[in-house]
Formats: C-alpha cells, structure tokens, sequence
C-alpha cells in the first residue's frame, strides 16, 4: 500500500484531541459500573493520545519557530538566497506559514535582484558619463582607494595613465590640502565639499591649481563608496614655487 503524499495533520485538531482527553479523564471515573471493565484501558489510551499530541504539537512548534528565528536572520542581514525548509511529508498551519514565509522570501529575493541591477546600471551610467565629459572629472573608489582622471583631466595634466593609488597622490606634498578635504569627505562629514587646491600627479614636475567641488555617493548604510569630484583647473604651477595653499569655502 502507497503512503500519501502528504500527511495532514491540523494542529487544530491535535488541540481537539488534548481537550477531549482532558476532559474524558474527568468523565470515566463517573460513569456506570457497565463499563468499568474497560476504564483503565480507556484511560490509559486517553493519557497515551494526550501525551504524543502534547509532545508533537510541542516539537512542531519548537523546530518551526526555531526555523523562523533563522528565517529573519538572514533577511536581516540582507541574505535571501534560502527561505523555512519545508517538511514535505506534512501539511498543516505550519506548512501553510512556511509556504507564506518562503513565497515572501521569492518576492525580496526578486527585489534585491532588480536593486541590484539598477545599481549596476546606475555605476555603468556614471562609468560611461565619466569617460565622455568634456568636463574635468575624478572618479574616487574607496573600497580600492583608487583615484581615476577622465580624459579631459588626462589632458589637461598632459599624461595617459587614468588610475592613481591613494599612496602615490599622497605622497606629493602639494597634495596635502587636497587630500586631507578627500578624507574627511569619505570617512568623516560624508557631504559635498568645495574648495582650491594644488594637485600634482607623481610622475609630473609641475602641478595645476584647481578648483573642486566633491560629491559623496553612500549606499543604504550610509558609507560612502565613490566621491566623483568636478574639476576646473586654474593654472599650471611650478612644484619649486608652490603657492600657498587657500582657503577652503564651505558649500
């Protein structure tokens, strides 16, 4: 004989069961003598459903609310790649939720992919704006500390290399004003910035004077992952006669 496929078990009725039994072990010790043959086996039948329904409604309840914790963990830490492993063999109230909360992570599931695609789209966008503006830009990738010149600044700077370390901008001390307006644009008051500064890149002997207006762009968390900086440069300036460094108008 073939099993079904499905066992179901409403918890209402495994409620129902430990009621009546409940209630029947009031009941028996009151009834008539005709049937005091059979009370000892009735009760002992009666403690035995009460006892498995109790335990199976308490294990049902532990292993799903213990599935559920772990459920809204990972959505929590922005996983959704797994929802409530099922019991297959088993349908009930419980497998009706687990169904739900699964369909639920289906649905978030989709959304963080189509996020993400925007995102993705947005940083192709930006990319593609970056590379063909007649304008001078700087692309700023904190989590590779990376500084990026787009061609007119290549231009402007005369040279052909577009990547540039944080330690190599660094190091020039003309870019000490500069550098110090990127950090705390990046790690400390995360806002837009403006300002004038010398900016020499390593392997030129002479830098430009320039003006710059930084713009912060965060994710959810509020931490900023690219600052994309506009440029205008004002005038090339000897690295042997640097000129004081001025002052830095807030936005």
């Amino acid at each position: 004989m073939r099993l079904p496929a499905k066992v179901a078990v409403p918890l209402v009725s495994v409620w129902l069961i430990i009621l009546l039994c409940g209630m029947a072990g009031y009941v028996l010790p009151s009834v008539s003598g005709r049937l005091a043959a059979l009370q000892g086996s009735l009760q002992a039948l009666l403690a035995v459903l009460f006892l498995v329904s109790w335990v199976y409604l308490s294990l049902r309840l532990w292993f799903f609310r213990k599935r559920l914790v772990n459920f809204f963990r990972r959505i929590l830490a922005g996983e959704y790649v797994t929802g409530v492993r099922p019991i297959a063999w088993l349908d009930d109230e419980i497998a009706d939720l687990t169904a739900r909360a699964n369909r639920a992570m289906d649905q978030l599931r989709t959304y963080d992919e189509l996020r993400a695609d925007r995102t993705g789209l947005s940083y192709r966008a930006l990319d593609l704006v970056f590379v063909n503006a007649k304008i001078c830009l700087i692309l700023v990738h904190a989590a590779k500390k990376q500084i990026r010149l787009n061609p007119a600044l290549q231009s402007a700077f005369g040279v052909a290399q577009e990547a540039y370390s944080f330690q190599a901008i660094e190091k020039q001390p003309e870019n000490s004003r500069f550098f110090r307006s990127l950090l705390r644009t990046l790690y400390r008051e995360k806002v837009a910035r403006e300002g004038r500064a010398t900016l020499q890149l390593p392997q030129r002997e002479s830098a430009l004077e320039i003006s710059y207006r930084m713009v912060p762009l965060k994710d959810k968390s509020e931490k900023v992952q690219t600052v994309v900086i506009f440029v205008e440069p004002q005038s090339a300036v000897s690295t042997a006669e640097s000129p004081q460094e001025t002052s830095e108008p807030q936005p």
